[in-house]
């Protein structure tokens, strides 16, 4: 019998020509370089805010965290849906892909620029602590830069995943996180206070983004001939990516959004430094919000390909997101005992909102369950309304109850409201207690009022 035996040096020679090519990654590699990516991007951000707790006064990662919040919401409203948009508009655009990422980059940072004033003028008026802190000239120039380069990185990542060179976004998670994290160690030395300012934080940050944008750039040039990072304007290309990444945004957005006007509203009604404790315990309750919003992803691909599937599909996602997000939350709640008040004395109050939150993955389970549904049945108006409802009405109970009980309140509050939200996903997906059902029974009808994706 003869047994053929692979070729591992020449099969990393050809991958590592291929890499330095031009040509696209096999999709295997691109899969695999895309959740490192993610991963990096993830542990780098968690070790920066860990880092700034243990160098820096609660009341200046309250500032900071509570800035990054915002940046992120005017990233997220910025992007317009481009980023979606960016995939299926290269194929069709292949010989002008150069010039529709420059026109589609163009938009997301002008748009963030605007949204970026628009806050700066939201905080100055209405905010206290937050208007304190952009009223500095050298904090307003540092989130107005921030504002315009986070949804540009954001783009850029997106625009290599579509070319197939997901390798680009790998490498720039990385270099942007080392990069962070060694600006907080070099800045908090170079500070003449004891503790780390908000500034120094929030540059760190913003020099980190910069950094991604310079080298994506880089990268974008290599790939498509002729690309240079330069305004640029093309009516069709924006008209074209709007249409198509619009419906999407608004139940993203819709989805996303409150969670980061949280942080802001811990700010402003209690302090900067409940701010800090609050945002450091939503940051380690999002580790097990990974399990249902990457198993929603799984499915959204699936049924989308095999809309035949969808019953089946969707009841093996909700078990894989129970079966690991359930032992994880209680892994974490245990955990958040003894490792907050490693960061300091003033964490210990973020234990309990932790331990609230990391059951959330129960109801959140149910609710990426029924969004993959929506998205893959074109039905994106009515996912896009329950979750805005759902978002103002949490952030109205936040209030109330931070102002009553503190950051359990809050963390209670937002609970609350995820569970009422999950069991409308669960009777919209209509699934007995027992979650078995008929696989031939499609879950969602898609509606023709809305406008294909």
């Amino acid at each position: 019998m003869i047994v053929r035996t692979f070729n591992w040096n020449a099969a990393v020679r050809d991958l590592f020509r291929q890499w330095r090519s031009r040509a696209p990654l096999p999709m295997p590699v691109n899969s695999a370089a895309i959740m490192l990516s993610v991963v990096a991007a993830g542990a780098f951000g968690q070790v920066t805010w860990l880092l700034a707790a243990r160098l820096s006064a609660p009341h200046e990662v309250g500032i900071a965290s509570a800035y990054m919040s915002a940046a992120q919401l005017c990233a997220q409203l910025s992007l317009l849906g481009l980023g979606s948009a960016v995939f299926v508009l290269l194929p069709r655009h292949s010989e002008d892909g150069a010039a529709l990422i420059r026109t589609l980059l163009s938009t997301v940072a002008s748009g963030g620029l605007l949204a970026g004033l628009v806050y700066v003028a939201i905080a100055v008026t209405s905010l206290h602590e937050l208007g304190s802190f952009v009223a500095d000239p050298h904090a307003l120039a540092v989130v107005l830069v921030q504002a315009t380069v986070l949804p540009a990185a954001l783009l850029l990542d997106q625009s290599a995943v579509a070319l197939r060179r997901a390798d680009g976004v790998l490498i720039r998670s990385i270099v942007s996180g080392v990069t962070r994290v060694c600006l907080v160690i070099g800045l908090w030395l170079l500070a003449t206070t004891t503790a780390l300012p908000a500034l120094f934080i929030t540059l760190a940050w913003v020099v980190s983004t910069v950094l991604a944008c310079m080298m994506g750039n880089s990268q974008l040039n290599h790939i498509l001939r002729g690309f240079t990072l330069r305004p640029s304007f093309h009516k069709e290309f924006v008209c074209k990516g709007l249409r198509i990444g619009l419906p999407n945004h608004f139940v993203s957005l819709a989805m996303i959004g409150p969670g980061l006007i949280l942080s802001i509203l811990v700010t402003e009604l209690l302090s900067a430094s409940s701010n800090a404790y609050w945002y450091i315990a939503w940051m380690l309750a999002g580790i097990v919000f990974v399990v249902p919003s990457s198993n929603g992803l799984a499915l959204f691909a699936e049924i989308a390909n095999h809309p035949e599937r969808t019953r089946a599909a969707s009841l093996q996602s909700i078990r894989s997101s129970l079966l690991f997000g359930l032992p994880l939350a209680v892994c974490l709640g245990l955990a958040a005992g003894w490792g907050l008040p490693f960061l300091g004395e003033g964490y210990v109050a973020g234990v309990t909102p932790v331990r609230i939150m990391v059951f959330g993955v129960l109801p959140m389970t149910f609710i990426e369950t029924y969004v993959a549904n929506c998205r893959a049945a074109h039905n994106l108006r009515e996912p896009a309304l329950v979750c805005f409802l759902s978002g103002v009405v949490m952030l109205g109970a936040a209030a109330v109850g931070g102002v009553t009980f503190g950051l359990n309140g809050v963390a209670l509050a937002w609970l609350g409201a995820e569970c009422v939200l999950g069991l409308w996903a669960a009777w919209r997906l209509r699934l007995p207690a027992s979650l078995r059902y008929e696989p031939q029974v499609r879950v969602l009808e898609p509606s023709q009022n809305w406008p294909q994706d």
